[in-house]
């Protein structure tokens, strides 16, 4: 596969330079480059331990997939800002743990009797904290989707934090309704796209729209899989949920409790702050936070039951109220470990949203933050 290159002006004030390129690594040095950027926005900035591939002495991270994906990464001038690894190949090529993860022998019955069943798993994207807000990370998106397509691949899977799920939402992916949790990553949503399905792209204005429509599009992979996977559309999607259907669909899991961060807010201004909100699914015993994680997000419960341990000391939370600390404003290192201790509804609001909502509406911006100091008082 030889040198391919999509450029897109960046509208924001952080880059210098007016066009961010991505390319696909083909040489050792780029390759290098990209191990090396891993370790700088994994363990440098951001803290994550421990890496089980981090090479500490090295500062470098990679692993045995590497050598069987297609390494992109997003160039500004001559330095790279960010990087998505793109696998692509038959069930077999991927270790047994990530196809149960993402139920991958699920998606491969569709494939049966096909001339082409190779599947496509997204990883390992970043990008550098100077240019997240620019478009680095959806034009390595966007590459891999036109990677997928190249291939002929129908469904490809990827996995994040929860307050990234509104970005791949936007994107066209899908969750798989459970979470799991990885050592040094913290909480992680499985998530997937049907590469082909034109309708969803649609209704969600996802960016690969523009790809997809220069290539043929058959809808039965989707139609497959809203017969496979009914429950998943009861998903509450954040792109596909207005500010009245979440407020209702709150209410119903809060069944007549009070969120207290809302306290003094008008029904219309409530409605706002949670619509910037994402809502997730935990199971009986997952793990949500863990004692050393850097966040930057609020958690709510909002059905269900959470347990908190700090200092050996555990206590509850009842649905309403919010636990962990509060990393709206700054980045937290948390001092607890939370876990579902039933089946659970949890909204988490991220700093980034935050942070843009407060630019619109700094007098609810305010009183959420006099709330939550009220909450920890």
């Amino acid at each position: 596969m030889g040198l391919q290159i999509a450029e897109l002006k960046v509208r924001t004030s952080e880059v210098s330079e007016n066009r961010i390129k991505i390319r696909i690594a083909s040489t050792k040095r780029e390759k290098e480059a990209i191990y090396k950027l891993r370790y700088r926005v994994y363990v440098e900035e951001m803290g994550k331990t421990p890496i089980a591939s981090a090479n500490h002495e090295k500062k470098k991270i990679m692993d045995v997939m590497d050598d069987q994906s297609v390494l992109l990464y997003a160039q500004l001038g001559s330095e790279v800002i960010g990087t998505l690894r793109v696998t692509i190949g038959k069930i077999e090529l991927f270790p047994s743990e990530l196809q149960e993860i993402f139920k991958m022998q699920r998606f491969a019955t569709f494939l049966q009797g096909s001339r082409n069943q190779k599947q496509c798993l997204s990883t390992k994207m970043m990008v550098i904290s100077k240019y997240r807000n620019s478009q680095a990370a959806y034009l390595l998106l966007s590459k891999g989707y036109e990677v997928g397509r190249d291939e002929g691949v129908q469904f490809s899977f990827g996995g994040c934090s929860p307050q990234l799920v509104p970005l791949y939402e936007r994107l066209g992916f899908r969750r798989l309704g459970y979470n799991f949790f990885e050592r040094g990553f913290g909480l992680i949503i499985p998530l997937f796209l049907i590469l082909e399905d034109l309708e969803h792209l649609q209704a969600v204005r996802s960016p690969f729209l523009r790809v997809a429509k220069k290539r043929n599009n058959s809808p039965e992979a989707a139609k497959w899989f809203l017969e496979e996977f009914p429950q998943l559309t009861k998903v509450v999607n954040t792109q596909l949920t207005s500010k009245e259907q979440m407020w209702a669909y709150v209410q119903g899991e809060l069944r007549g409790q009070s969120i207290p961060i809302l306290k003094g807010l008008m029904k219309e201004e409530a409605m706002q702050v949670l619509h910037m909100g994402t809502i997730f699914h935990c199971q009986e015993g997952d793990t949500i936070i863990n004692t050393g994680e850097v966040t930057k997000e609020l958690y709510i419960l909002l059905s269900g039951k959470v347990t908190v341990l700090c200092n050996g000391v555990t206590s509850e939370r009842v649905p309403g109220q919010s636990f962990g600390r509060t990393g709206l404003i700054q980045p937290q290192v948390q001092i607890n470990d939370v876990s579902a201790t039933a089946d659970s509804e949890v909204m988490v609001i991220c700093q980034q949203s935050f942070e843009k909502f407060y630019r619109s509406y700094p007098t609810i911006g305010i009183k959420i933050l006099q709330n939550l100091t009220s909450c920890k008082g």
